[in-house]
């Protein structure tokens, strides 16, 4: 069989998912992100996805204008009455550079790796062989073959990415990673030939101020893992309600269309160092019969410690150096 890793609707809320390159490349001192995806809960067992994160530029070299990223990144997935589940501990380094002196043109670069583990529950599945004409009877054998229960890999990954920071009202963001270079070996029944494909994610999004308190935010996001495909298109129009670093509040509402498969529905709110937000899959492929239009809720939380600074006024817009 073929599978996708884990994946989220609210991808530019989930940084280190999307790309080590993001390690490090805010505006604070410390970033913690978490995630959250319930996914086919109306059709069967539901699917349950959750990662958590921390990050931060551990290095900030203002004389040469770089800095060096270091995060972590926890996840644990869990699929179906087998409980089939994958739980990961990674760490992230980035090297984050500004290519030019007013820190318009910012280049990063990002590796992340660590160990993971599979596990399955054999005893919660059913076999033919435990039919016994009038009903399922579990006293009787299963006459299977089962091959381990659990199985450690490590897994390292890459990625790149480019920001132009035109002002501080205007944004374009351009990356690409590539997950699991080492093609880890993934047979329960010591099959070498089942190995992990990689995982190729291209993305990029645009941040532009239409004035002192409307936002649009239209982004993309496509990913290849074998011969499977994912591309999203949409984008986020957020209303500022206050301006100031002390209180900052705003609220985002989202439209986004995955490839032959769903419409998502976002909405969420800024309030000084959170970021919070909702989203719903409207399911429209062809398990819409089953599924009733019904895919899966997400949950995305984001909090950033910023310490305050005197404030100097320079003409460098770019505010993380």
């Amino acid at each position: 069989m073929y599978s996708q890793d884990i994946h989220f609707s609210q991808f530019n809320f989930s940084p280190l998912n999307l790309n080590p390159a993001k390690t490090g490349y805010f505006d604070g001192q410390h970033r913690f992100a978490a995630n959250h995806k319930n996914q086919w809960m109306s059709v069967t067992i539901p699917y349950m996805t959750f990662t958590a994160s921390w990050d931060a530029g551990i290095i900030k070299r203002k004389q040469k204008n770089d800095i060096f990223g270091l995060g972590v990144l926890a996840i644990k997935d869990q699929a179906g009455d087998s409980k089939f589940g994958t739980t990961q501990i990674n760490v992230s380094l980035s090297y984050i550079k500004a290519l030019d002196n007013r820190n318009k043109h910012i280049l990063s670069y990002g590796i992340i790796g660590g160990l993971s583990q599979r596990s399955i529950d054999y005893s919660a599945l059913y076999f033919d062989s435990q039919f016994n004409g009038l009903y399922y009877d579990a006293d009787l054998p299963h006459n299977e073959n089962f091959g381990k229960t659990s199985f450690l890999y490590y897994d390292i990954s890459t990625g790149i990415e480019y920001n132009y920071v035109q002002n501080e009202y205007s944004e374009f963001c351009f990356g690409a990673s590539l997950w699991h270079l080492n093609r880890a070996k993934q047979s329960l029944n010591e099959d070498n030939s089942v190995i992990m494909d990689p995982k190729l994610l291209i993305y990029g999004n645009f941040s532009y101020l239409h004035n002192i308190k409307h936002y649009i935010k239209p982004a993309f996001y496509f990913a290849r893992q074998g011969p499977h495909t994912e591309f999203l298109l949409g984008g986020h129009y957020q209303l500022i309600l206050n301006h100031s670093k002390i209180n900052y509040n705003s609220f985002n509402a989202g439209l986004f269309y995955r490839n032959k498969d769903a419409a998502i529905l976002m909405a969420g709110v800024d309030y000084q160092a959170f970021k919070i937000n909702f989203s719903y899959d409207v399911n429209l492929s062809k398990l819409r019969p089953a599924s009733q239009f019904r895919g899966g809720y997400e949950f995305s939380l984001i909090y950033i410690i910023q310490k305050q600074k005197p404030s100097i006024h320079k003409e460098i817009p770019c505010p993380i150096f």
